[in-house]
């Protein structure tokens, strides 16, 4: 999730439960019910899907945007939940390394952080 702390600073802790839960329902509504979504800690979630579709990644992310601006349109918050996304793209075997993998989607993740607070600032 991005801006939690801003969320919690700004209009309590509430609402960046609040918030969380909501990231939580748009990774729900974004992936399949055998896909495997968990929080990671903090403001940190992952999902594992299996998938053969080819260009997943964009339209993974394009879903996304998607349900989060319906999740915020409807909540009618003062502040829009967003959440940046680190995809890492595998075939599972026996020599897969699911820390690596995880390590992948981390730069992913920060990488588009980045660029975020580069374009928008710290919050928009």
């Amino acid at each position: 999730m991005d801006n939690l702390k801003y969320v919690n600073d700004k209009f309590g802790h509430d609402e960046g439960d609040f918030s969380l839960r909501e990231i939580a329902q748009v990774l729900r509504d974004a992936f399949r019910d055998n896909d495997i979504i968990g929080r990671m800690g903090g403001d940190e979630f992952i999902v594992f899907a299996m998938t053969q579709i080819s260009d997943y990644e964009k339209q993974i992310k394009d879903r996304i945007v998607m349900i989060t601006r319906k999740h915020n349109d409807a909540a009618g918050k003062p502040y829009p939940i967003e959440m940046s996304t680190g995809i890492c793209e595998f075939t599972c075997d026996a020599g897969v390394d699911i820390h690596e993998i995880i390590d992948k989607a981390d730069e992913k993740l920060y990488k588009e952080k980045a660029e975020k607070k580069a374009k928008y600032g710290s919050y928009r």
